[in-house]
């Protein structure tokens, strides 16, 4: 090429000083400028045709660092971003393309920059600059091949086959399969296109790879196989995996792990992607049993392999990438290939023995290990038998696994690497629970909490891989304890975690004289011995003859635990004490069942120990602990009505005489509506009265500060503080356990055990709750207000906010469990609840310029959110139409305002939303009437054809407004995705069994405005993971008139899109798709075409 005219050589010195200058300076304000300067020169239109002639001539460029290598980068990003979307300079054309691709890569004459690097003809490029230019290279055909260049693949596959470019050509070719097919930043319709030109010469490409792996040329065979990982991710490559491929990658992998030739690691990768994608063609006869064989003499290998691994030997990569191709085909293919009879099914257990019990046998290794095993137990735990052999054969490694693998008695030093630090290993200090704490799992019905060693929230520190090891180890066992195995599993396990249980209890609670100064290093993994144990003793006891035996020596520990307070000994002992509880949930109400009433004063031991981690009145126990015992004592009542027998227990029936006070008094907060389920099992258990001995006192607190507030005129009740903080926590307390009971009931099927005092509760309720709700919404003092009286405000305010959500939630709970009374004392609560939002009302002080009088946010949000709870309950009642609009009336008017508050909207709209839906679907009568003042037959038939229409005057605007706020939602600005994911809900559900977009107010006012509103979010990509819901709901909307949506409403609403121009914006409108599945591909397309072209358009205005 000629020397550079003066002009040209003064800019590209200009770069370097530059360049030089910026990574090399120090001042922060010299590189801001520096940096802008840059981008100037990068933006100006002759500065590809610069980098071009930098590029070009042969100069050695140093691998980190010197004004070349600055230059050198600078002009390969040029290049990329010029040939992508022109970064502000002109973006080339199909002549500057072709300029591009010859000073990069020149095929007629193979020549060019990338080609001499690779060729030896000029210095080697650093592998970032390479990099980069190879990307340009591949950016040039994506946006010309094959249009301008129809050779451009089958230049790069005669690249890769010529023994100096070999490695550029494979490189080039990963590349190009990475951009052609994953249709990223690319329009929809064009990335089809080299989607469809790459599976055409797949077949060819697969060949080259093949001919390439063959050759033994180390830098070739890893570009091979990086090449084949990117096109088992990318390319449509089913149908086109040869045998001659797979044994191909088998061999590697073989000779890896026999020879160390590293690169077995990257074979074992792409074969187990081929497996794990199912590209292995089903058509080819006997093609899975090849494969069959082929890893079965991998894993031959393997299983040699790790018998001679020495932990200093650099091949743990391919050991892994191999075991993840066993387990992978194992879980996939070897339930149906081991029902051949000519199939190994034996030696493949035994070699997978051996793989799982080999030496590299840290937790990781034994979790990888380990998924073989878990995937066959599962698959024989569906069938009805078992083959002896087999069965004995799988049982003995499991049992050999948790006693050899998962103990630290046994394999200490493996799973004592991922011990937690000391620090990370303190019990974090227990938060301390009055009435005050939630109770909603409990009020929605709760669940037992996860095995105390896979749950974070109970065990603080113990690492993720040890943790997850044990609970996977747990997992096989409760799997193997299942289904044909059972017979064999249950008995062996059982043995050996009583064994492992006698074994780890004296390291795990060592005598008090050894720890004075701190608890011996074995007491912690001796605890974990103990609960990994008792989990596998769950699962197998039940089923073995040394159930009762078992239930002992589990009761004696978890006794012993309890009454020693272990868990003050670290975390691992709490995670013992809630495993010894955990394991009693299971196995007393199994021991019951099975040995009769010989069991009776175990069962009282087993309670024994449940009620003194219940009991808070020396020092309360942790809270993981006390829902423990809770559950364990709600499992033991729920035993009682298959075991009549257990009414002899002495501690259930202390339970069931003691009443709602001594149920709930002696527990420890977080557990004690768990402890009033249980109470109220046992009472209908017994075929006792639950009202009196249990409901009622929980009433009494409610019935007095009711007829404290009868003495207060309804003038001044929402004005002043008519109720003490002690009668208010009073109140609190008994709405809450009410509440607990009524979910209990519901949960355990009891239907109306305590109605008249339910009845008595909820006609005190109403005017109770406007009260709190309007005194816990208070405005703060003015800031000139001295500092006690905003304290004084704020303290009065606590109690009112916390009995008005108690009073909210008694109301759901008791429409859960009786719809029709529930549901009427809702909505009677609803009426007095509008009262007292009236009188405070919160969002006009929101919106109100002096916001120093606002109630705190928190205040606002429970208020609402507890009348939402309300709404909620109240549409299942039995009241009036007008009663629902009634309530639809208070939603809208104090909750819909607040709910397009940023601040609020993602607390507040998501229940709002859901009530919404209820109103709209199960009170539709309410806003929709059909004409029925006929007289006549003529005049009836009429009627009957005649469209529905709304009620009155006051229904519309109710209908209208409920309407505004879904369509709100569903444009999706600056909303958290469950707003928009409630919004879609409600308006799908309200069509479905409403015919809501059939309806024609709708359709006159909200279906256009609500077609707009779902366009602009697909098309502006908000919310993506909701785009196939979104889609789906505007061809509902769509489907009465598609002519008119795609002959004038979408090109208005394309043409009105913002970032692109016109050429654009015609590329993105599709052509009319009837069908949904149509019409959503064409939607989707679109979305990303538009997303693609204002990338483009962003990119070359900076």
């Amino acid at each position: 090429m000629a020397e550079l005219d003066a002009a040209v050589q003064a800019r590209l010195k200009e770069w370097a000083d530059l360049l030089t200058a910026f990574y090399e300076g120090r001042d922060p304000a010299q590189k801001a400028w520096l940096d802008q300067e840059l981008n100037r020169r990068r933006a100006a239109p002759h500065a590809w045709r610069d980098a071009l002639l930098w590029l070009t001539p042969p100069r050695a460029v140093d691998a980190s660092h010197g004004a070349e290598y600055y230059v050198t980068y600078f002009s390969a990003s040029v290049l990329e971003e010029a040939v992508r979307v022109g970064f502000g300079s002109e973006r080339v054309g199909a002549e500057g393309r072709a300029a591009v691709r010859t000073a990069l890569f020149d095929p007629a004459n193979s020549r060019g920059v990338l080609v001499d690097a690779a060729a030896g003809r000029r210095p080697k490029l650093p592998r970032a600059i390479a990099t980069r230019l190879q990307k340009v290279y591949v950016d040039v055909g994506k946006e010309s091949w094959p249009a301008e260049l129809p050779d451009y693949l089958d230049e790069i596959c005669r690249t890769a086959l010529s023994t100096d470019t070999k490695t550029l050509g494979l490189d080039l070719l990963a590349l190009c399969a990475e951009e052609f097919c994953s249709g990223s930043k690319i329009p929809v319709k064009r990335g089809r296109e080299l989607k469809e030109g790459v599976a055409m010469r797949l077949p060819q490409i697969v060949a080259l790879l093949c001919d390439v792996l063959v050759e033994k040329d180390a830098d070739a065979m890893q570009s091979a196989l990086k090449c084949l990982e990117t096109l088992v991710a990318w390319a449509p490559l089913k149908g086109y995996v040869t045998r001659d491929l797979l044994r191909t990658l088998v061999q590697l992998i073989d000779e890896d792990l026999r020879s160390k030739t590293f690169c077995g690691d990257a074979a074992a990768r792409a074969l187990d992607a081929i497996l794990s994608k199912n590209l292995i063609p089903p058509d080819i006869n006997g093609f899975i049993d090849e494969v069959g064989a082929l890893v079965l003499g991998l894993l031959r290998t393997l299983a040699s392999a790790l018998d001679s691994y020495d932990d200093g030997e650099d091949q743990e990569d391919v050991l892994a990438a191999t075991s993840e191709l066993v387990s992978t085909f194992v879980e996939l293919h070897v339930p149906r290939i081991s029902q051949r009879p000519d199939f190994p099914v034996a030696e493949l257990l035994g070699l997978l023995a051996r793989v799982l019990f080999s030496r590299a046998a840290n937790p990781r290794t034994l979790r990888r290990n380990l998924r073989p095993w878990d995937t066959l137990v599962a698959y024989l735990g569906e069938r009805d038998t078992c083959p002896d052999a087999l069965a004995s054969g799988i049982v003995d490694v499991v049992v050999a696994f948790f006693r050899d693998r998962c103990l630290f008695e046994n394999n200490g030093e493996a799973l004592s690497d991922l011990q937690a630090d000391d620090d990370s290993d303190r019990e974090e200090k227990d938060e301390a629970h009055d009435n005050d704490e939630d109770l909603l799992e409990e009020l929605s019905g709760g669940s037992p909490s996860q095995p105390a060693l896979g749950g974070e929230a109970r065990v603080k520190g113990d690492g993720g891989e040890l943790r997850g090891l044990l609970v996977d180890g747990h997992k096989l066992c409760s799997q193997a304890c299942r289904g044909p195995l059972s017979a064999k599993a249950a008995a062996a396990l059982c043995q050996a975690a009583l064994t492992a249980l006698e074994s780890a209890i004296p390291k795990a609670l060592p005598p008090p004289e050894e720890c004075q100064n701190g608890p011996p290093p074995s007491c912690r993994s001796g605890a974990v011995d103990a609960a990994t144990s008792l989990y596998v003793l769950a699962a197998a006891a039940p089923a073995s003859p040394e159930l009762y035996r078992a239930t002992e020596a589990v009761a004696s520990l978890a006794q012993t635990c309890i009454a020693n307070r272990a868990h003050s000994l670290g975390p691992a002992h709490l995670a013992l004490g809630c495993a010894a509880l955990d394991a009693l949930r299971a196995l007393a109400p199994a021991c019951a069942a099975t040995t009769g009433d010989q069991s009776l004063s175990l069962i009282d031991g087993v309670l024994s120990a449940a009620f003194a981690a219940l009991d808070d009145q020396v020092v309360p126990a942790p809270e993981p602990l006390a829902r423990c015992a809770a559950w364990l004592v709600l499992a033991v009542a729920k035993a009682s009505a298959s075991a009549p027998w257990l009414g002899r227990s002495e501690k259930l029936r202390a339970l069931a005489a003691a009443g709602a006070a001594g149920a709930a008094r002696r527990v420890c907060a977080p557990a004690r509506a768990l402890a009033l389920r249980a109470a109220l099992v046992v009472h209908t258990a017994a075929g006792q009265e639950a009202d009196a001995i249990l409901a009622a006192p929980l009433v009494a607190p409610l019935a007095d500060a009711s007829q404290k507030l009868l003495n207060v005129e309804d003038s001044v009740l929402f004005a002043a503080d008519a109720l003490d903080v002690q009668t208010l926590n009073l109140a609190r307390g008994g709405a809450r356990a009410l509440a607990a009971l009524c979910a209990g009931a519901f949960k355990d099927g009891v239907r109306s055990p305590f109605r008249q005092s339910l009845q008595t509760a909820l006609a005190v309720t109403p005017r109770l709750l406007a009260y709190a709700a309007a005194r816990a919404l208070q405005p703060q003092p003015d800031r000139t207000a001295p500092p006690n009286i905003a304290r004084q405000v704020a303290a009065s305010r606590a109690p009112h906010l916390a009995l008005a959500t108690a009073l909210a939630d008694l109301n759901a709970c008791a429409a859960k469990l009786d719809p029709e009374a529930g549901g009427d004392a809702a909505l009677s609560s609803a009426t007095f609840l509008r009262a007292a939002l009236d009188a405070t009302r919160p969002q006009a002080q929101l919106l109100s310029e002096n916001q120093s009088t606002v109630p705190p946010r928190n205040a606002c949000v429970a208020v609402v959110q507890s009348t939402i709870v309300v709404g909620r309950a109240a549409c299942q009642g039995r009241g009036a139409q007008s009663a629902a609009l009634d309530l639809c009336a208070l939603l809208l008017d104090h909750c819909a305002l607040l709910s397009r508050n940023s601040q609020y909207a993602p607390d507040l709209l998501p229940p709002l939303l859901e009530t919404s839906r209820r109103l709209l679907v199960d009170r539709w009568a309410a806003f929709v009437r059909r004409p029925n003042n006929a007289t006549t037959p003529q005049e009836q038939l009429l009627q009957a054809t005649a469209p529905a229409v709304l009620v009155d005057e006051r229904a519309a605007r109710l209908f209208h407004a409920l309407c505004d706020l879904c369509c709100f939602a569903a444009r999706g600005d600056d909303l958290p995705p469950r707003c928009v994911e409630a919004s879609l809900s409600a308006l799908r559900d309200a069509d479905e069994k409403r015919r809501l977009f059939d309806f024609q107010p709708f359709v006159e006012r909200w279906r256009a405005p609500l077609c707009d509103a779902l366009l602009g979010a697909l098309l502006d990509g908000r919310h993506a993971l909701l785009g196939d819901e979104a889609a789906a709901l505007l061809h509902r909307l769509a489907a009465p008139d598609l002519a008119g949506f795609f002959g004038s409403f979408l090109p208005q609403r394309i043409a009105s899109l913002e970032g692109l121009d016109d050429g654009q914006k015609r590329a993105v409108l599709w052509a009319r798709a009837d069908d949904r599945p149509s019409f959503i591909r064409g939607l989707k397309d679109a979305a990303a075409d538009v997303a693609y072209y204002r990338l483009v358009n962003t990119s070359a205005m900076e």
